[in-house]
């Protein structure tokens, strides 16, 4: 059954929403509401996203419900991510690009300059351009994007919206979001480095709070490990 009111998420078993429609206030209110007692299943299904499927579940998800959710996906031919509540990942990722793209207007960076950067790396929200950007430019606005991918990466392990880097890397490159040859941005973050990450992150948050580290990032360092090191768990 098909609905655009809230009302009819009472008493189901399994939501499909799409990725491309940021819930309003009221959605967002009932689908908390029926998450307490039930859907035990989200699904999200992210616009224009080459079949990628962001499965949810509760963690009190009857095995049952859980297991015909996903086979519905599957026999639909979805791509599945299974991530954790307050998503989809899709949708943070595409959130804080938008952000790092704001960010690199307000500093008066060219929309020529930026579509040229963003072609040329293969970040799928660029504008399609033939104009030639001056390197040192180009890996400016490249940098302050991945890094704000990092940084809602991050958040997202954090508060629990996504269970392991891997999925926000496979989400990232199933999405078309970033080229497949340059990894997801938790990947490009640990090649990185943590500390270099995390010094960039707090030389940015100083003009966007979009760029703040968060405690995860911290506790990484601390211990001497990687983002990587979260994928086993």
């Amino acid at each position: 059954a098909t609905s655009t009111t809230p009302d009819a998420l009472s008493g189901a078993d399994l939501v499909v929403t799409s990725g491309a429609v940021v819930p309003g206030a009221r959605l967002q209110a009932a689908m908390g509401a029926a998450r307490a007692g039930g859907p035990d299943v989200g699904i999200a299904v992210p616009y224009a996203a080459g079949g990628l499927a962001e499965v949810s579940l509760t963690p009190a998800a009857i095995p049952e419900v859980a297991a015909r959710s996903v086979a519905l996906a599957r026999r639909l031919g979805w791509k599945l991510v299974f991530t954790g509540p307050g998503g989809p990942i899709e949708r943070g990722l595409r959130q804080a690009l938008a952000g790092a793209l704001q960010g690199l207007a307000a500093e008066r960076v060219s929309d020529e300059v930026v579509a040229a950067a963003l072609d040329a790396y293969g970040l799928s929200n660029a504008a399609t351009s033939f104009l030639p950007a001056a390197p040192p430019e180009g890996e400016a606005v490249v940098a302050a994007c991945v890094t704000a991918l990092v940084a809602e990466g991050a958040r997202m392990l954090q508060d629990g919206r996504a269970r392991r880097p891997l999925e926000i890397d496979a989400v990232a490159l199933m999405s078309g979001l970033l080229p497949r040859w340059e990894g997801g941005p938790m990947f490009q973050a640990d090649r990185r480095g943590l500390l270099v990450v995390r010094q960039d992150l707090i030389e940015r948050a100083e003009r966007s709070a979009l760029y703040l580290p968060c405690e995860l990032i911290d506790a990484l360092i601390a211990d001497g490990r990687t983002f990587a090191s979260l994928n086993a768990r």
